[in-house]
């Protein structure tokens, strides 16, 4: 998970009144809201960081349960990716496995964000008790596709260290940490990115460069 820093709510919103419904919205605009949304995230799922490829891979997330009031209230809306849907429960995440339950997490939050650490096995985890509970039970974040995926993509960097030496690695590590937090020339953030900077700033510490 990484912050999510929104830019202004879409303009064509405002038509829809004080008290929208989400139900309301045209075809044409729910697929310019997920653009907007897209936009705003890198192209990555609010929760597991996964890339997101186009709208059949997506839901507009509710990040507070709907009410009358904030459900096209920008700030409470998130793309994230279909998380496993259709399989067992034990195995879905992010909003699939959320439903409509409130969580305390929020990827918007970068308090909350400075929380995360990741383990060399891919696992995600907090230093704030509920946000801990929030990422393992109500999102399923350390289910066992994600702990791979997570883990395969801080390993594919760390075999570019091989063989390198001391000056190298750091460079190497420095080139990387300014690579992966910047978005790409298709306004994209790599996939987990997040676990792979938590990784880069930890190696980055231990030589005494951050």
């Amino acid at each position: 998970m990484i912050e999510i820093k929104k830019g202004k709510s879409p303009n064509f919103l405002i038509k829809y009144g004080k008290e929208p419904l989400f139900e309301t919205l045209t075809s044409e605009d729910k697929a310019t809201l997920r653009s907007h949304l897209l936009n705003d995230q890198g192209y990555l799922c609010a929760y597991c960081m996964c890339r997101i490829k186009g709208e059949n891979d997506t839901k507009i997330e509710h990040y507070e349960p709907r009410n009358r009031k904030n459900q096209l209230a920008y700030r409470n809306l998130l793309i994230v990716c279909r998380g496993d849907e259709g399989e067992p429960e034990r195995k879905t995440t992010c909003d699939t496995k959320k439903k409509n339950k409130a969580i305390y997490v929020d990827p918007q939050n970068v308090n909350h964000i400075r929380t995360l650490s990741y383990t060399r096995e891919g696992f995600i985890k907090s230093s704030d008790a509920q946000i801990d509970e929030d990422l393992n039970k109500t999102l399923n974040l350390n289910e066992a596709r994600l702990l791979s995926v997570r883990k395969a993509a801080t390993r594919r960097l760390e075999k570019c260290l091989h063989g390198k030496s001391e000056k190298e690695v750091i460079g190497t590590l420095k080139k990387a940490k300014k690579k992966y937090e910047t978005l790409n020339k298709n306004g994209q953030y790599e996939p987990y990115v997040g676990t792979i900077l938590h990784w880069i700033n930890k190696k980055l510490r231990q030589k005494g460069c951050l």
